[in-house]
């Protein structure tokens, strides 16, 4: 058992003393675990919302992974979808893979929608969970209190108000922008027609 792994597991010895926090929603943090074998391993912590949800999804890439690699055209192509791994600490906190060069689905979005389409989304979503009260220190108080008290096609017409200010195809567009070109002879890019 060489490399400072006991009984042939890598434990955790250590943490950076740096934490970088995410400005999406949950606010994830990025923190750099150091391990017994001398490695550094890059993990998200996330807060706030049920990780065993993210850890299924992940069984489900690696699933379709399998079933791809049996499919002659999939294997020969190596689609592949790449997971990371997730470790639940309890209902609502848990550890999951960093994948470097991630960036939160609101960016993606973002790039694709036409300017100032955002902010007029997220202004149409505050007026609807909040009011015209506007948001108090009691915010998170009053977003929970404003939508127990809503019926269920008053908070679907609110939010339909409120994403009426994105393109349909946002997230469609976002994505085609994202895909990667393939190379050509030569190694030279080209696009498809």
């Amino acid at each position: 058992m060489g490399g400072g792994s006991i009984g042939g597991r890598v434990e955790v010895i250590g943490f950076s003393r740096e934490l970088h926090i995410f400005q999406s929603k949950q606010r994830p943090k990025k923190l750099t675990l150091h391990c017994s074998d001398f490695s550094s391993v890059d993990v998200l912590v996330k807060g706030g919302e049920d990780v065993r949800v993210d850890a299924r999804v992940q069984q489900l890439f690696e699933l379709l992974n399998g079933l791809s690699q049996q499919h002659a055209g999939c294997a020969r192509r190596r689609l592949h979808a790449p997971t990371f791994g997730v470790v639940a600490m309890s209902l609502s906190c848990g550890l999951l893979g960093f994948v470097p060069g991630t960036r939160p689905l609101q960016d993606i979005v973002e790039s694709a929608a036409p300017p100032g389409a955002m902010d007029a989304a997220a202004a149409a979503y505050h007026r609807h969970v909040y009011g015209a009260r506007g948001a108090a220190p009691d915010g998170l108080r009053r977003y929970l209190s404003n939508f127990a008290d809503m019926g269920a096609e008053e908070a679907a017409a609110g939010l339909s108000r409120a994403t009426a200010h994105l393109p349909w195809t946002a997230l469609r567009d976002a994505v085609l922008m994202l895909r990667t070109i393939p190379r050509g002879r030569g190694g030279r890019r080209h696009r498809r027609r």
